[in-house]
């Protein structure tokens, strides 16, 4: 982590900022909700990250950064997309500054995770918190993103 975010959140940024999106499918996500969601998502590894340094306990949900009411108002919140992505950006930043401070200790702790993907229930259980923070987000749920954005380019 050399750098302010870590390269699967830099991609992100890079296609969020590129632009040119079209429309979104019906009951899809368009490219606002989406830089929302990975920005709330960043905040929920936040708080899991701050919670670990105070020593409470915490489950790490992604409900909250689903929800359309919820990415909706973000959005409205931010007002232009431009700042969509200032906002992401920041919330990228000020969660790898926290994922760096944490002891290898508080980076292994188990974490109650309960992760929804289209409504479904896909985990419900603990796990370690940079399986979660890490692995996951740089696996898995930031390239898809990164795709889904690219697939709402006009």
């Amino acid at each position: 982590w050399s750098s302010d975010v870590c390269s699967s959140d830099l991609a992100f940024l890079i296609e969020a900022e590129a632009g040119g999106f079209g429309d979104a499918a019906e009951a899809e996500w368009d490219a606002d909700r989406v830089i929302a969601h990975v920005t709330l998502n960043d905040a929920a590894i936040l708080a899991v990250c701050q919670s670990l340094v105070h020593g409470s306990p915490i489950t790490f949900e992604n409900r909250t950064c689903q929800d359309p009411a919820v990415l909706t108002a973000w959005v409205d919140a931010c007002g232009t997309r431009d700042e969509l992505i200032v906002r992401c950006r920041h919330m990228a930043t000020q969660t790898m500054a926290a994922l760096r401070r944490l002891t290898p200790e508080q980076r292994a702790t188990e974490v109650h995770c309960r992760l929804a993907h289209d409504g479904t229930i896909v985990l419900d259980g603990p796990r370690p918190r940079d399986a979660i923070a890490v692995d996951a987000q740089s696996t898995m749920h930031l390239p898809a993103h990164v795709d889904q954005l690219r697939n709402l380019r006009a």
